[in-house]
């Protein structure tokens, strides 16, 4: 897996689990105004634990925006609907991913780690900078980064020793939700998961409020209402601004005429495109294109590419 960095480098990620088939995910990256660099809301079985290394970064978790400064630690768990975006510069981060099956062999039965995992009402936990936990967990993350990177022998047994280390910490902060059953299943949050994966699988083709509606099997208001209450925006301008950040892509790592780029991306005029892309990010898509592959006369303003 690799992504694009503001200088137009490529990064590569510290671990993928997809390649590696290790169930830990190690990655260091950023976040900044740039629309390529926004996080999609998503969602996974997963464990996480993020941390800010400088800038800040509002974390939107099951509808619960959390301003997390540099130094913060959050904790995300399991099946969470969540997504990053900053509003300053850039924001540098690094998180760690864990399967929590990793651990269903050696913890008993509706053991408090158990109940955690499968508590949708315990959807996250910050540790403040200042925290002493905070400068435990920090070390620890430092230390599970080095594993990995110098891979000595056992490096893996070394890094789940430590992960252990973390979650004590996190669980001994574990709350159980009041009233809320300890099942993998919520059913606003699983209506909302198919509503955004009916958008992520078919943003290509013309796509009706109506539509999205019947992929939970919810009334058009409920569907407005779960994505204010998840996204804080409708469900119509959530489908455009996920066009539109795929755009981003194809014009940063394609070189698809503008026309291609806007049908590709589910827009049916491409002065309609241009006019949205403008109105979203201050730029014509040709003048992004230009930035993105550092090419023409143009410059980067507050993390996005303006012409002169």
């Amino acid at each position: 897996m690799q992504r694009i960095s503001q200088n137009n480098q490529t990064e590569k990620y510290i671990a993928d689990k997809s390649i590696y088939n290790f169930p830990i995910h190690i990655e260091e990256g950023f976040l900044s105004l740039q629309p390529v660099d926004k996080m999609l809301a998503h969602w996974h079985d997963d464990i996480e634990i993020l941390q800010v290394l400088s800038g800040c970064m509002i974390s939107r978790v099951g509808g619960c925006d959390t301003e997390l400064g540099a130094g913060d630690i959050i904790y995300i768990n399991s099946r969470q609907f969540h997504l990053n975006h900053t509003e300053s510069a850039s924001c540098n981060y690094r998180i760690i991913q864990i399967n929590p099956k990793i651990f269903m062999f050696s913890i008993a039965r509706n053991s408090s780690v158990e109940r955690l995992f499968r508590d949708m009402g315990f959807r996250f936990f910050v540790f403040g900078a200042k925290s002493q936990e905070n400068n435990e967990i920090s070390g620890l993350i430092d230390l599970i980064i080095t594993e990995y990177r110098e891979k000595r022998e056992f490096y893996e047994l070394d890094m789940m020793s430590l992960i252990c280390m973390i979650l004590r910490k996190i669980c001994k902060n574990y709350q159980p939700s009041e009233g809320v059953s300890v099942s993998l299943s919520d059913s606003d949050m699983e209506i909302q998961r198919e509503m955004i994966t009916f958008i992520y699988e078919h943003f290509s083709e013309k796509i009706t409020l109506e539509q999205i509606a019947y992929s939970g099997h919810i009334s058009r208001s409920k569907c407005c209402k779960l994505f204010l209450e998840y996204l804080s925006q409708s469900p119509i301008n959530f489908l455009t601004d996920y066009r539109l950040k795929e755009s981003c892509r194809l014009l940063s790592e394609t070189n698809k005429p503008l026309s291609e780029v806007a049908q590709i991306c589910g827009f049916s005029e491409q002065s309609y495109y241009n006019r949205k892309f403008k109105q979203r990010y201050g730029c014509t898509p040709r003048s992004y294109r230009k930035a993105a592959k550092g090419i023409g006369d143009v410059k980067m303003k507050s993390g996005i590419p303006v012409s002169h």
